[in-house]
């Protein structure tokens, strides 16, 4: 080819239109209770939200926010959650983790294992070497088969009704933003701060009535209750995967956190 026709080549080269980008894949996801509805005059529930799939821009994001300082697991997991969610019904979210602090921890789950599905497919392929032998595995995690989301057995929207000994208690469910336990938080204040965050009384009381509220309850009372909102399983949890190794069969149980199922 002489330079006449390479120059002819590239020149066409420029004409042709530009490749265009393909938007970046999106999933409608439907949430167990959702957020508190602003408007008066709609249903009380939000409980639709458009996540995206992440990309690379979100992997360096998370990565800044993984190296702070006072960052906890549950604070990345918002970030991620926030990062990820474009809206929950017509309120927007993209980022702002005001918005995800509202939702119950197993809304925030259902979103996290929408968001490897918006990301990865129904199949995500993880690598797992061998503690017998070091081969390393590839794995592949049924996303369906190995996470299925539990759904609850009640009016999720009423709450949870607890007897104990002065009567029901309706308790709500722990909020992603409500239950923040400092190091110099003992137990039995956890707990308190818990019951007093959930509990759904019929006169407004501010966070300090609620606190002597909880307080006020008998040791029994108070363990019936907090059992009773840790036994609660709904939405998706993480549980053991259990696979064998392709080289000497040994089993390889796995167990998976949110972040290495997103990110690892």
């Amino acid at each position: 080819m002489d330079s006449a026709d390479t120059a002819s080549v590239i020149n066409d080269a420029l004409t042709e239109p530009v490749p265009e980008m393909r938007g970046v894949p999106t999933l409608d996801v439907s949430l167990i209770l959702g957020i508190k509805n602003p408007d008066k005059g709609k249903p009380e529930w939000i409980n639709k939200a458009v996540i995206r799939e992440l990309t690379g821009a979100d992997e360096e994001y998370l990565a800044s926010v993984e190296q702070k300082d006072d960052i906890t697991y549950g604070d990345y997991l918002s970030s991620v959650v926030a990062r990820g969610t474009l809206s929950i019904g017509d309120v927007p979210v993209n980022g702002d983790r005001g918005v995800i602090d509202q939702l119950s921890l197993f809304d925030r789950d259902i979103l996290l294992l929408s968001l490897v599905r918006a990301t990865y497919g129904e199949e995500r392929e993880i690598v797992v070497s061998c503690p017998k032998c070091a081969h390393s595995n590839d794995v592949v995690i049924e996303l369906s088969k190995d996470f299925p989301v539990t759904e609850p057995d009640f009016d999720i929207s009423e709450g949870l009704s607890v007897k104990t000994s002065k009567g029901d208690v309706i308790l709500g469910f722990p909020k992603v933003g409500g239950i923040l336990p400092t190091n110099d938080m003992n137990v039995a204040e956890i707990n308190t701060d818990m019951l007093a965050k959930c509990v759904i009384l019929e006169e407004d009381k501010t966070v300090e009535e609620r606190k002597e509220w909880a307080r006020n309850l008998s040791i029994k009372d108070r363990r019936t209750l907090t059992e009773a909102l840790l036994a609660v399983n709904i939405g998706p949890k993480l549980r053991e995967v259990n696979t064998q190794c392709a080289s000497c069969g040994n089993d390889m149980p796995i167990l998976l956190d949110w972040v290495s199922l997103l990110l690892g």
